[in-house]
């Protein structure tokens, strides 16, 4: 895929099936600018903490509040 061709935002979990959310985010990171949320049911604060490490814009654990969750992606 070329980078023109990468979306904008980008709403990742961490335990996808066949790849690690954690680790699609790191990728992402190496070569684009595209915002990154991380989504997910996992909700320890060490997840967090690495979600953010690695580059993710914001991560919301669920349940969720909508509002929330577009705060730091540029949404209202």
């Amino acid at each position: 895929m070329a980078l023109r061709d990468l979306p904008y935002r980008v709403v990742l979990d961490i335990g996808m099936l066949e790849i690690e959310g954690l680790e699609v985010c790191r990728e992402l990171r190496k070569s684009t600018g595209t915002s990154i949320l991380f989504l997910t049911a996992q909700g320890d604060e060490i997840d967090r903490v690495v979600g953010l490490e690695l580059g993710a814009d914001n991560y919301v654990s669920k349940p969720f509040s909508p509002a929330k969750s577009l705060r730091g992606l540029g949404g209202s």
